[in-house]
């Protein structure tokens, strides 16, 4: 490759460039998609000395996965997830740089060629034509998964919320009537929990403070789908709850959300099954024992069938809008609700892959909800971002792309596995027992996912949440399915 550039340039009539590290002189760039040569171009200023990019390309120490340093000042941090720390010691960068040579040591480093020990901070330093320098300085973090902790018991789902009030988010699973208390120490690298039994289990469940009283109570939705029931007032007294329950009369097999709907300050209910509707109840409480209004449907999923439900506020006006993942695409009613009475926009529907599994997150950073969906049919996740205008009357989005992930995914969610500050994808594919990881390398708007990561899961795992368990900072993943699992994340 090399020889041919030398070649072509001299035919060119360009002067003989050296080959030694990036002291090159020639007006091209090039990057042959393997090893790059930094060649210098004639528009630099002769005090030109930046380091414009700075990655790691997949490699059998990297796996599959191509990791980009953030560069900002002299500083570049490159985070990197599953990679063992042994293999950081002899990594090679390719880089793209304004200056006539990059040293490290005094060696003359050349892009996708040199390799450098990052199990510490490496300094680079850029050369001007001029003379003049600048150093940047390397760094490489890392994280994982620890090996997954079965509890033994099976859940149906599995959410996460703070019942004791002891600000760590304790896990209800779904079907098993068990909370699991969290009594893990900060930093902790083996999860441990209590349990505490729920009178009405829940085949899927949500958490809300329905009578105001300030603890969370837990709804949960029966398999048959005949009314949510409601455990009022959280844990009391280490691993007790009140034998207290509520039902409403709402459907809820396939979604459930506990949101203030209508704006009054108390928080609804709604659910929905494998059909054509949600149901919501609002919440008409004043004081003492809980009280709901009879329960209103809403014709969602027209065109063929609902699959899940969450609620979701997509245009920004603080409303919770109703969002179903469909036989055809991914539903989307706007609330137009007001205190006291429910009403929601015609319903708009956003083509994605088949059998799709909705949920939302700000996946570009830009503020708006953007809607992502586990496909379990064509085995792959669409990403749409939100294009909705605040307070917007008709929700849009821009085309799904679509990513492979494991087979039969059943379930995604979001959260920043490599901590580089954005949120990444995670999957459960009920196929294989895998979680399959999709870091996020968006730049400037234009949405980039690497290749998909998997790891092992056990229990044939068909949902999950992603919550930090011992608050060190690092997202965990708890999956329900036969099992209950933990997997905690970990620095590395």
């Amino acid at each position: 490759m090399r020889l041919a550039l030398v070649l072509a340039l001299a035919a060119c009539g360009y002067p003989h460039p050296t080959l030694s590290g990036t002291e090159i002189d020639a007006p091209v760039t090039i990057d042959d998609g393997a090893t790059d040569a930094a060649i210098d171009a004639p528009t630099f200023p002769p005090d030109a000395k930046e380091l414009t990019k700075f990655e790691f390309r997949p490699s059998f120490a990297l796996s599959n996965i191509a990791y980009t340093g953030a560069i900002v000042g002299g500083a570049i941090a490159v985070h990197v997830f599953h990679v063992d720390p042994t293999a950081r010691t002899a990594l090679v960068a390719t880089f793209s740089t304004t200056g006539k040579m990059v040293t490290v040591n005094g060696t003359i480093q050349v892009s996708g060629v040199t390799a450098n020990d990052f199990s510490s901070p490496v300094v680079y330093t850029v050369v001007a034509r001029d003379g003049t320098s600048r150093i940047y300085t390397v760094t490489m973090t890392g994280r994982d998964f620890a090996p997954e902790v079965d509890t033994m018991k099976s859940a149906s789902d599995v959410i996460d919320a703070d019942l004791d009030r002891d600000f760590k988010p304790d896990l209800v699973a779904g079907d098993s009537n068990v909370v699991f208390v969290n009594t893990m120490a900060q930093n902790a690298t083996v999860p441990t929990f209590d349990q505490a039994t729920l009178t009405t289990p829940g085949y899927i469940s949500a958490v809300g403070d329905f009578n105001g009283d300030g603890v969370l109570d837990v709804a949960g939705g029966g398999q048959t789908g005949t009314a949510i029931n409601i455990t009022t007032s959280g844990i009391q007294a280490p691993l007790t709850f009140p034998v207290t329950s509520f039902s409403v009369a709402v459907n809820a097999t396939t979604g459930i959300a506990a949101v203030d709907f209508d704006g009054d300050g108390k928080i609804d209910l709604a659910g929905q099954m494998n059909g054509t509707k949600v149901d919501v109840a609002q919440n008409t409480t004043t004081g003492g024992a809980l009280q709901f209004a009879a329960t209103t449907s809403f014709p969602v999923c027209t065109d063929s069938f609902a699959l899940n439900f969450i609620a979701a506020d997509v245009n920004g006006d603080g409303k919770p809008d109703l969002v179903d993942g469909c036989g055809g695409g991914i539903s989307v009613r706007l609330n137009q609700s007001t205190p006291g009475s429910l009403a929601f926009s015609a319903e708009h529907l956003f083509p994605v892959g088949t059998v799709p599994f909705v949920t939302a997150a700000d996946f570009d950073g830009d503020g708006r909800l953007d809607l992502i969906s586990a496909n379990y049919g064509t085995m792959d996740v669409s990403i749409l971002l939100n294009t909705t205008p605040v307070n917007g009357t008709t929700p849009s989005f821009t085309a799904h792309l679509d990513f492979p992930v494991g087979v039969k995914p059943d379930w995604c969610g979001t959260g920043d596995f490599d901590g580089d500050g954005k949120l990444d994808l995670v999957t459960v594919n009920f196929g294989p027992g895998t979680a399959s990881l999709l870091f996020n390398r968006s730049q400037s708007g234009v949405l980039a996912m690497t290749t998909a990561f998997d790891l092992p899961t056990t229990g044939n795992a068909r949902t999950a949440v992603v919550v930090d368990l011992n608050r060190d900072g690092i997202p965990d993943l708890a999956t329900a399915g036969q099992k209950l699992g933990v997997v905690l994340g970990k620095p590395n």
